[in-house]
């Protein structure tokens, strides 16, 4: 098996020259389609659990606690936390408090790990800065790749300070990452009492590291937690991916391809053959794929063909 760079540069080198496209605008490999998305509104308090997963595209939730010596209080809910960050009145939220060490965490899978082209985006909204609340994006080992956390009065972003670390009690931040060769740009919207935008790039970061996000709350509360003012809150997760085909879109190969994964949604063609049939392999090599087709739209394989 090759390794994973040289797979990815042969990826991209065979779909520049043998995929044709309906449409110009579209192009296979390239254009970042939505594959996933979740938000609150999917969910009916109080439930929100291991096996209650809404939204589309994204593996199931995964849920943590810690309350050392049993003292303390840690754990996940439905809530609300302002107009800008909620969906039909709905965030999700973690609390942690009354007692040190005290930890809530919830981790979702991507579909697939980050390709070139594509992004990931998460909203978080955040009132005190005491304690630590955040989020990793992390490998397929849960190794941290990314960090951004609020705690000692900061908003820390992989060590850059965001926004002069200027306070507001309504502090929504919107997060878009996207995947290049070998970085991840970021662009961080901020809305609620403040308006700003923010931009950066991190360094040394190759496709398909980073796999899964996890949010956390970290001894973020006293007693009574001020009305919720120090829990974590977030919403409006999205991945979108760049092999996928959307409705409307047809993409026929003109030569064996290799890829993490195939979406066809409902609408779209994906012919595996020109004169002569062709072979698709969906990858099961590449970090934190899922080796995951969907066949929503049309699939079309010529005899002697193969998947």
């Amino acid at each position: 098996m090759k390794t994973f760079v040289t797979t990815i540069l042969s990826l991209l080198i065979l779909i520049t020259l043998s995929i044709s496209h309906t449409n110009a605008q579209y192009v296979f490999g390239e254009t970042a389609v939505t594959i996933a998305e979740d938000d609150a509104s999917n969910y009916d308090p109080p439930e929100w659990n291991q096996e209650n997963n809404e939204g589309f595209g994204f593996r199931n939730w995964s849920f943590d606690t810690a309350t050392p010596n049993n003292e303390g209080f840690a754990g996940s809910f439905i809530g609300s936390f302002s107009s800008e960050l909620d969906t039909d009145g709905k965030v999700f939220g973690l609390f942690a408090n009354s007692a040190n060490d005290v930890s809530s965490g919830a981790t979702r899978g991507f579909p697939a790990a980050l390709s070139e082209g594509e992004s990931f985006s998460v909203s978080v909204g955040v009132n005190f800065r005491d304690g630590a609340k955040g989020f990793d994006l992390r490998d397929a080992s849960n190794g941290t790749i990314i960090n951004f956390n609020v705690g000692g009065d900061q908003y820390i972003l992989d060590g850059t300070v965001l926004f002069s670390n200027e306070y507001d009690a309504n502090t929504v931040f919107t997060f878009t990452f996207t995947q290049n060769s070998d970085n991840v740009d970021w662009v961080v919207n901020r809305t609620g009492g403040r308006t700003e935008t923010q931009s950066g790039t991190i360094s040394d970061i190759s496709p398909g590291t980073i796999s899964n996000i996890r949010l956390y709350n970290v001894s973020a509360g006293g007693a009574g937690d001020d009305g919720g003012a120090r829990n974590l809150f977030f919403n409006s997760l999205k991945f979108d991916g760049v092999y996928a085909i959307p409705d409307g879109e047809s993409v026929t190969i003109t030569e064996d391809i290799e890829l993490p994964y195939l979406i066809i949604q409902n609408g779209g063609t994906f012919t595996a053959s020109d004169a002569t049939s062709r072979t698709v392999t969906i990858s099961s090599s590449l970090p934190g794929d899922v080796n995951t087709f969907v066949n929503n739209g049309t699939f079309n394989i010529g005899t002697g063909g193969s998947t």
